[in-house]
């Protein structure tokens, strides 16, 4: 799938060039939601973003970005597929230039009981969330930079239990330890590894959840901003600053950590 590639082409706006950072930044579901958001700001100071998702809408993304005069390459790629994954780092590797980023971002979440849940679905979900991440992860290794960061998109699920969501729960805890662990083994490297807790953020797939709800979707959206203290939805722009942060030279010494990012739901 890595052929259908639109190669990135940095262009200065109508107001003169855009300043350009060193940042090489590959970001995974950024078709949409928080991986859009984050797309926009890495590219907007700077970065030169590769974006994987399996919906092939993330060329609009990547396209918006050269538009207004940032780098930006898409490549279609579902990451639970292995052979996917290499074709797309391998055309991603195209340039030579090290990766100063990964932001592993793709994800789906289900809500039913575990009694109601199929062998399927809960592989379907472990193989997106949490063996994606080990995928890009594992490829990425030979192309990130020494000193580079790695981002995981964990969840409120990553640290606190929800019925009828067992299979997303057991993939954003293992989001976390996975992330520990990787954080210890890369320290050599001084290649950091953290991990970003979303509570409820206003994107597709929030909204996919809460029609999957057994009340109504008003219902739903009423009890799940009751959940959270500040008593409201974030904004994938909102996320997308924190993971920013967590990447970022201004947390060059945090590694192996979870921020939680939930309108107080955790505290």
């Amino acid at each position: 799938m890595a052929s259908m590639t639109h190669t990135a082409t940095c262009l200065p706006t109508p107001e003169g060039a855009l300043v350009r950072s060193s940042q090489r930044v590959l970001i995974t579901g950024a078709a949409s939601g928080i991986g859009r958001a984050g797309a926009h700001l890495f590219a907007e100071r700077g970065a030169n973003v590769i974006l994987l998702d399996r919906d092939p809408g993330g060329e609009e993304v990547a396209a918006k970005i050269r538009a207004a005069g940032g780098c930006a390459t898409f490549l279609p790629c579902d990451v639970s597929d292995e052979r996917q994954v290499a074709e797309a780092f391998a055309a991603a590797d195209g340039s030579g230039q090290p990766l100063t980023g990964l932001w592993s971002n793709a994800g789906v979440a289900h809500f039913q009981s575990l009694a109601e849940t199929s062998l399927e679905a809960w592989n379907a979900i472990i193989a997106t969330n949490l063996t994606g991440a080990f995928l890009v992860t594992r490829t990425a290794l030979p192309v990130l930079a020494d000193g580079a960061s790695i981002l995981y998109t964990g969840s409120i699920s990553s640290v606190r239990a929800a019925a009828n969501f067992g299979p997303y729960c057991a993939s954003k805890g293992g989001l976390l330890m996975l992330a520990k662990s990787m954080a210890i083994e890369l320290a050599p490297r001084r290649i950091r590894v953290n991990v970003i807790a979303p509570g409820a953020v206003d994107t597709p797939m929030q909204h996919a959840d809460m029609m999957s709800r057994p009340v109504s979707y008003n219902q739903a959206v009423a009890e799940e901003i009751a959940a959270h203290p500040l008593g409201r939805y974030a904004s994938p722009e909102e996320v997308a600053e924190s993971a920013y942060f967590l990447m970022s030279e201004r947390a060059s010494f945090t590694t192996g950590t979870i921020l939680m990012v939930d309108g107080g739901f955790s505290a």
